[in-house]
């Protein structure tokens, strides 16, 4: 093997060691390639994260370097996860030229849409060793539901996904195609709304996956009640945000579900909104929540009203509870 060859080794079995990184900067500055230099940048970055000269000559190399992928997340000189989820046929150039290039060689995850990526992407991803984490982002899901589901298949034919991310408000359908994929170790559904219905698809999920599959929940709206029914279905991770929000306390049947503050929410809308309370046959009320604040919805000069930590909001036949921080309201609840 050359000296490349070994140095690059040294980095596929310990990707994340910045020893072998700094070692193998010097050795590529030794040659004149600044890529070295990248490498050293980013490793003083993690130091001083702050230093707005290192900042700008990160951002300058990485252009210079790998322009297709510049703004990718990066660590030690190489990009780490990749946002592709807007890649179209003019914009497939650039990233085929990034995704083949050995600066990807570590390339560990990736975000892909089910509007314009291109399946020549997945082509070039399954040549990626160390790519093992996707997340799907369901973007035409007010215009097709069923998007996102399509795209599990050829997913599914990358070669080693072990974290697979779906990023949908409604995911029963694809949870029906999970079976193809043999190694998942973490399923995490993010911003999904589950109901009871959702609770039957999670049990039969369970079962096509590998053992041991580890079901995360991010930022994802479900009831105390439906939370209880999936925990003995698919014990699982629950991320509940570490954000103000509203939490509903009536009507009963929706207790325990979000809305996250920094939001335009609708109340009773499924376009904008986690509690869809038009299908409980109450009165749908709207308005928006930003910053703390609530106003009605439709009149731009409403008085804004400021929430305090545990005022309560009547909204039609809705009453939510404003909490400083969701997920510790959210225990408290549980527990209570």
């Amino acid at each position: 093997m050359t000296a490349r060859e070994n140095l690059e080794a040294a980095l596929d079995a310990a990707p994340h060691d910045a020893a072998a990184f700094l070692v193998y900067a010097d050795w590529l500055l030794e040659q004149g390639d600044p890529h070295g230099e990248l490498i050293r940048v980013e490793h003083a970055l993690r130091l001083t994260p702050n230093d707005l000269t290192l900042k700008a000559r990160d951002t300058l190399l990485r252009k210079q370097l790998l322009p297709g992928l510049s703004q990718a997340q990066w660590e030690l000189g190489f990009p780490r996860h990749a946002d592709l989820r807007w890649v179209t046929e003019e914009g497939y150039r650039p990233i085929e030229r990034a995704l083949k290039s050995p600066l990807c060689r570590l390339l560990e995850g990736v975000t892909l849409a089910d509007y314009v990526t291109l399946p020549s992407v997945l082509e070039l991803l399954s040549a990626l060793k160390h790519l093992e984490a996707v997340t799907l982002v369901n973007s035409l899901e007010l215009i097709n539901s069923g998007a996102l589901a399509k795209m599990l298949r050829p997913v599914s034919k990358l070669p080693h996904v072990r974290r697979l991310t779906l990023q949908a408000r409604q995911v029963t359908e694809s949870l029906d195609r999970l079976a193809g994929f043999g190694e998942l170790a973490r399923l995490t559904l993010s911003g999904a709304w589950l109901g009871p219905g959702d609770v039957g698809a999670l049990r039969l999920a369970r079962q096509k996956v590998p053992e041991g599959c580890v079901l995360a929940l991010e930022q994802t709206s479900l009831t105390y009640a439906v939370e209880r029914q999936l925990r003995e279905v698919w014990p699982f991770e629950l991320a509940a945000p570490e954000a103000p929000g509203l939490l509903v306390v009536e009507p009963d049947a929706e207790s325990g579900r979000y809305l996250l503050e920094g939001h335009d929410l609708r109340i009773g809308s499924h376009l904008a909104c986690d509690l869809p309370v038009a299908e409980q046959g109450l009165n749908a009320v709207h308005f928006i929540f930003d910053r703390s604040t609530l106003r009605e919805a439709g009149d731009l000069d409403a008085p804004k009203r400021q929430l305090a930590d545990g005022d309560r909001v009547t909204a039609g036949d809705v009453v939510l509870r404003y909490c400083s921080d969701v997920a510790a309201a959210r225990l408290r609840r549980s527990r209570g």
